[in-house]
């Protein structure tokens, strides 16, 4: 039986980034029939919520971000976690891009998590089962 749950571990450093990305665009590759067309839009919402860990949730030295990933009812769901400062709006107006492209690119949501750090939240959609009710297909693709 093919693997449907996974879970990674990362240090918070800059290498953390295209390893996130390699490590979902290969999940993504295993799991979901229809990965041409959600695998870019997934490893850059990926990149960007691990890129958001590295810069701006730990000082020095930094901490660990996990990042899981499953196919459930049609949708794969991935969350990025991390224990550092938690979540707050950029204060530099030329930064912050990262939310509004990961709101663009997934169905997305960012929480502060109880015990310290944050949680992202991306869901995008796995075609091989029902299509669910809210199809984000056409937002993924316009903009991939």
């Amino acid at each position: 039986m093919p693997f449907t749950h996974v879970r990674h571990v990362l240090t918070a450093r800059p290498d953390a980034v295209p390893e996130a990305r390699r490590l979902i665009r290969s999940y993504v590759e295993e799991q979901c029939p229809n990965a041409g067309a959600i695998r870019d839009a997934v490893a850059l919402s990926v990149s960007e919520a691990v890129g958001n860990v590295v810069r701006h949730a730990y000082p020095e030295p930094s901490g660990d971000i996990e990042i899981t990933a499953q196919v459930e009812d049609g949708w794969l769901h991935v969350v990025v976690r991390d224990w550092g400062m938690g979540w707050r709006p950029s204060p530099d107006p030329g930064l912050g891009l990262g939310v509004p492209l990961m709101r663009t690119m997934a169905d997305f949501s960012v929480t502060a998590v109880p015990d310290g750090g944050s949680r992202v939240v991306l869901r995008f959609p796995c075609a091989g089962s029902e299509t669910p009710a809210r199809d984000f297909r056409r937002m993924v693709l316009r903009d991939v």
